[in-house]
């Protein structure tokens, strides 16, 4: 879990003084120098501004990293508190547009669990066989059917140590690199009882480009 942010760093206290204090000093400077204004009342009114402003500066400079340590607590605990309420509007309302955003983070990926469960579901209900590969031919996922045919767990191997047959292979080499939309094939399992099926490999696209192949398997013995 972050660290709270419950206190102002030097450097960032020094840079929400100087920001106010920095041009107030300057233009009092340039009236004495050219002489639209005495020294003394120069220094009195400067120290009265500046001190104002750093004040001013310094505040809603604290209640900004209050609202920064709230989104830091947000990043790693979803129940975190909202912070009392400062006197920076700007604070308030940046602390309620994060919760608002985090609460519709949420949702979303809420819902998306929700559908990837789903889909989960339906592959794993499906009777046939069925493997999803990358693009390197390694097993992003396997329904149920197919780990009860080849056995282990199947996510993350390589397709040529789960079938090793060259037609299948080739097909799914085939429809990977671009040179065929879907290629079928027929072939035989020898072990551990002799059974022939039906492969049938199928090139999708993913976000960014990347093909991927469904392996889809139907038990013709």
């Amino acid at each position: 879990m972050a660290e709270p942010r419950t206190s102002l760093p030097g450097r960032q206290l020094a840079q929400a003084i100087l920001v106010p204090v920095l041009p107030i000093l300057l233009v009092f400077g340039a009236m004495v120098l050219f002489g639209q204004l005495d020294p003394l009342p120069a220094v009195l009114c400067g120290a009265v501004l500046a001190a104002i402003g750093t004040a001013f500066a310094v505040r809603h400079v604290r209640e900004l990293w209050r609202v920064a340590g709230f989104a830091d607590r947000l990043a790693s605990d979803a129940e975190a508190a909202l912070p009392k309420p400062g006197s920076s509007f700007i604070a308030v309302a940046l602390v309620h547009a994060i919760a608002r955003l985090h609460r519709d983070l949420a949702a979303e990926r809420r819902r998306l669990a929700s559908e990837a469960a789903a889909s989960e579901a339906v592959l794993d209900s499906l009777p046939d066989p069925l493997l999803i590969l990358d693009a390197d031919r390694r097993v992003q996922r396997a329904n149920q059917a197919a780990a009860n045919l080849f056995g282990g767990a199947l996510q993350g191997r390589e397709l040529i140590q789960v079938l090793r047959h060259p037609g299948v292979l080739d097909a799914v080499r085939a429809v990977l690199a671009g040179g065929a939309g879907s290629r079928q094939i027929e072939f035989v399992l020898p072990v551990p009882v002799s059974r022939e099926f039906s492969a049938r490999a199928v090139a999708l696209r993913q976000a960014g480009g990347r093909r991927v192949a469904i392996l889809a398997l139907q038990d013709l013995t």
